[in-house]
C-alpha cells in the first residue's frame, strides 16, 4: 500500500513522510527477523544453509 501511497501525486513534503514511514517499516521487520531468529537459536531450531562463495 505504501508503494501506491509513494506513487500518487505527493508533495515533497508528503514523499518525505512516506520514506520515512517505508524506511521504519523495513527497519522493524529486521528488528522482528533478528527476534525470530533468536529464539530458533535457543529454541536448538536454527538450520544452517551451506552455499559457495567466490572471493574476489
Amino acid at each position: 500500500m505504501l508503494d501506491l501511497l509513494r506513487e500518487s501525486g505527493l508533495t515533497s513534503e508528503q514523499a518525505e513522510l512516506a520514506e520515512i514511514v517505508a524506511n521504519n517499516g523495513n527497519t522493524l521487520l529486521k528488528i522482528v527477523n533478528d527476534v525470530l531468529d533468536l529464539s530458533r537459536i535457543e529454541a536448538g531450531r536454527m538450520e544452517l544453509e551451506q552455499e559457495l562463495f567466490f572471493a574476489g
